[in-house]
């Protein structure tokens, strides 16, 4: 392997806002080009399914590859998983954020 001669630095990193959410059982819906589209996702989100409607959501900017993009995410507490799970059986994408 050929020896480093200077130190490693990115040459942009990748800022992420902490979203308003906390805690373990956060999901995250989706990733938007706009909050309008977020607002929107969640819109049909939470009319399809009306257990969604209950949690708190969140919109929270990040910066990704050097665009912008809106994660529509909610706090699903102890229920996350089984909730994620019956999202991903109807065809819907969801991930647990942290």
């Amino acid at each position: 392997m050929p020896k480093a001669t200077a130190p490693l630095v990115a040459k942009s990193p990748v800022v992420v806002k902490t979203p308003s959410l906390a805690g373990s059982g956060v999901l995250q819906l989706g990733a938007y080009g706009s909050q309008a589209k977020a607002e929107a996702g969640w819109d049909t989100l939470s009319k399809k399914y009306g257990y969604l409607a209950a949690l708190k959501k969140s919109i929270a900017p990040a910066e990704v590859g050097g665009a912008t993009v809106y994660r529509l995410r909610v706090d699903a507490g102890a229920q996350s998983s089984g909730i994620c799970a019956k999202l991903k059986a109807a065809g819907e994408n969801c991930i647990q954020a942290n």
